[in-house]
């Protein structure tokens, strides 16, 4: 029905506002040849407002108006801040009842869009909840080689992932809660204001969406669903501690015996392929290390059980692999990790046990 004629017969029913239409009946709408939402779809054939549509004077919800029915932004906002308001509520409660008399709308970011910057913007408070953030990451960050990219590299190769949702493309990795303040270097370094968020009770996750990241992952050896049969990427010689440090700290561990007193490291991967070359890159490395790969079993929910694969290393080579990983004071490393190794001993011990 054409806009005029639809607007008389919605006037002639004595509606007061836009939720009493709603609620009138679908099917009189139908015989009738009116939209259910006429809003939308006179919006450029002579649409004005509900008021005007229901021939009433109320026009108290903010979708009812139009922004020419209001003050410019600059003297709303300047009103608004001579209130002293404190934030969101006071202002909803200040405005109740008195959009008419005023000619500020009870929500000012939906009306004024463009100089919208936020809430405390708006009051002068300058408390920024309600503003509009753009988060940002350096998406070139994998295209070149550092020994802090490495770092975080093989972190990712740990207690990373990738993913694809909605047509975004997911980085994360996610730590223990007493590990967070790792997670925030590794943020800092990468340039992100991304929030570190919870991920269940005890861990924390820091993830931002990059196509470009997600795809220099995959160039360097990453893919996605890693955790049972990745394949050690190929790293540079001079990056190749950095990277190793990374994956230790993401799934390796050190632990001290109480018979002995003696320190012990082990390295974990879902990937047999994995672990077996991370041990034969390490023999190359490091003169005389030893160290031996073995299947493990591991219970999981359900009564279900999986299957991991460990690198154990006795004292000396214990050593050895501390003196490896952190050559050159690294900036990048988990403080309770490198609080063990330093109780190590200083020089490799020679012994002919096993020890």
């Amino acid at each position: 029905m054409p806009f005029k004629e639809a607007r008389e017969i919605a006037r002639g029913l004595g509606l007061k506002n836009c939720r009493e239409w709603l609620k009138y009946s679908p099917k009189n709408k139908r015989i009738l040849k009116i939209p259910s939402f006429p809003i939308c779809f006179y919006k450029n054939k002579g649409w004005v407002s509900w008021s005007d549509w229901l021939g009433t004077k109320n026009i108290g919800h903010h979708y009812v108006h139009l922004k020419k029915e209001f003050l410019p932004f600059h003297r709303a906002r300047k009103f608004a801040r001579s209130l002293k308001l404190n934030g969101q509520k006071g202002w909803k409660k200040y405005i109740k009842g008195q959009v008419n008399i005023l000619k500020i709308p009870s929500n000012p970011r939906t009306i004024y869009k463009k100089q919208w910057d936020s809430w405390g913007n708006w009051l002068g408070t300058g408390n920024k909840v309600g503003a509009r953030i753009v988060y940002k990451i350096n998406h070139n960050f994998f295209k070149n080689w550092s020994h802090n990219m490495a770092y975080i590299f093989g972190f990712w190769f740990a207690d990373g992932s990738i993913s694809k949702s909605k047509g975004c493309n997911y980085f994360d990795i996610t730590q223990h809660k007493d590990d967070k303040y790792l997670l925030e270097k590794m943020s800092k370094i990468m340039k992100s204001n991304y929030p570190i968020h919870t991920n269940g009770k005890n861990c924390f996750r820091l993830q931002f969406h990059s196509k470009t990241i997600v795809d220099d992952i995959i160039k360097l050896g990453g893919k996605y669903r890693k955790s049972l049969d990745c394949k050690f990427p190929d790293i540079p010689k001079k990056y190749l501690p950095d990277f190793i440090r990374g994956h230790f700290d993401g799934d390796g561990s050190i632990y001290c015996r109480k018979n002995s007193g003696v320190y012990y490291a082990t390295f974990a991967s879902g990937s047999k392929i994995f672990s077996e070359s991370l041990l034969n890159i390490l023999k190359k490395s490091i003169p005389n290390l030893k160290g031996k790969v073995s299947k493990c079993a591991y219970k999981l929910p359900n009564n279900r059980s999986g299957i991991c694969y460990h690198i154990a290393f006795n004292a000396n080579d214990t050593i050895r692999l501390r003196d490896f990983m952190y050559q050159n004071d690294p900036e990048l490393k988990m403080s309770r990790k490198w609080n063990l190794f330093k109780k190590t001993e200083k020089t490799v011990k020679i012994s002919g046990n096993r020890c």
